[in-house]
């Protein structure tokens, strides 16, 4: 890639180096599927006391749209009262980040429902985090956060967006506004060609389902004109609480079938195409079919493989800490900490974090053996 690479219109933009960087170490790790080699490699970072943690942080538990693949669809959720304090924030930074390599500052919930997330961007900033990400669906982007990005370097911006037509969108994104989402992302692109500096890349994620399969190809070329890095196309996984259970085997081989099209469109257009979870990479990955399409978790005998070591290294690097201040070593993991109560340094040689490390390669648990998430979140 060329020193300056291109944005809208042609205005040279700074690449932020270590956003390259994650996706390329993202790459080696997925590649390196020995759960040996890599656990050595982890250990061999933190010994070092380099930056080594990968940290998801949701500031409330609440969002602006009831997506119908989505928890939040749930008519009976009901989402904590407030969100993170400040305060607690700078707790958490002062103990978390230093040792942060690559930090999400949001994972399920939408971080601009947040009113002041502006304010927690400039606490976040003077840690210089080589990595920093948020997710949004972009409908409450105000200017405030988008100049609080911009300061603090941000080094990534993903927007969900699983339509490629305002009819498809908004049926899928209910609440959601087509409208809204093409007038806040050409605030953001204005704002990111404007400013000067290093700005942030941007990422479009949509999830594949048999509501949208049809207009993969309107999509991507929708999403070109923004200029984005990276495209991820994930198939739909069923979640608890969520409006939709099911999907058809339709869906699979709709995006089978235009992936050779879209990796030409992609490779044209110089973004990043990331197709993670398709059934033949998931059976590779950990030997069963975590789809919702050919028996999903009711495919792992836990009787064949609870001998088996799991080939996961999360809890080495991985947290993902709650609005209320749960430590999880995954998003489907109990917490195994609180740091309302307890610090971090505690938290991380606890009993709790210290038996789930041993339970994996000797005696792993039913969660960990039947989870979905190895490879596809994130890492």
């Amino acid at each position: 890639m060329d020193p300056c690479w291109l944005g809208l219109e042609g205005v040279k933009r700074t690449p932020n180096e270590d956003t390259m960087e994650f996706y390329s170490a993202q790459d080696i790790y997925r590649k390196l599927n020995h759960p040996g080699l890599r656990l050595a490699a982890v250990k061999t970072v933190r010994a070092l006391r380099k930056r080594h943690l990968l940290v998801r942080i949701d500031t409330n538990d609440a969002c602006n749209l009831r997506c119908v693949m989505c928890y939040f669809s749930d008519p009976n959720r009901k989402p904590m009262a407030r969100p993170m304090s400040i305060e607690m924030f700078e707790s958490i930074a002062e103990q978390v980040f230093p040792r942060s390599r690559y930090l999400y500052l949001s994972c399920g919930a939408e971080p601009f429902v947040t009113t002041y997330f502006d304010k927690l961007l400039d606490i976040t900033g003077p840690y210089q985090v080589p990595f920093i990400s948020y997710c949004t669906n972009g409908l409450l982007m105000k200017d405030k956060f988008i100049e609080a990005t911009l300061r603090n370097r941000v080094s990534e911006v993903i927007v969900s967006v699983d339509g490629g037509t305002k009819e498809t969108y908004e049926k899928i994104r209910v609440g959601g506004s087509w409208h809204t989402l093409n007038e806040r992302l050409a605030a953001f692109c204005e704002a990111r060609k404007a400013h000067q500096g290093p700005v942030p890349i941007l990422r479009f994620n949509f999830t594949v389902q048999e509501g949208n399969c049809h207009e993969l190809r309107e999509f991507v070329a929708w999403a070109q004109q923004w200029s984005p890095e990276t495209v991820q196309l994930r198939l739909f996984r069923s979640l608890d609480g969520a409006l939709k259970q099911h999907d058809d085997l339709g869906t699979v081989e709709a995006l089978m079938s235009a992936l050779p099209e879209l990796r030409k469109q992609a490779t044209e257009a110089g973004f990043r195409l990331l197709t993670m979870d398709t059934p033949d990479e998931r059976r590779d990955r950990i030997g069963a079919d975590g789809s919702p399409f050919s028996g999903g978790l009711a495919a792992v005998d836990l009787a064949d493989t609870k001998a088996n070591p799991v080939n996961c290294q999360l809890p080495w690097f991985n947290l993902y800490i709650t609005p209320e201040g749960g430590v999880r070593p995954c998003t489907v993991y109990e917490p195994v900490g609180n740091l309302l109560t307890s610090t971090f340094a505690d938290i991380e040689k606890g009993e709790a974090m210290t038996r789930l490390r041993k339970n994996l390669s000797k005696n792993p648990e039913d969660v960990c053996i039947k989870c979905q998430l190895t490879g596809a979140s994130g890492v």
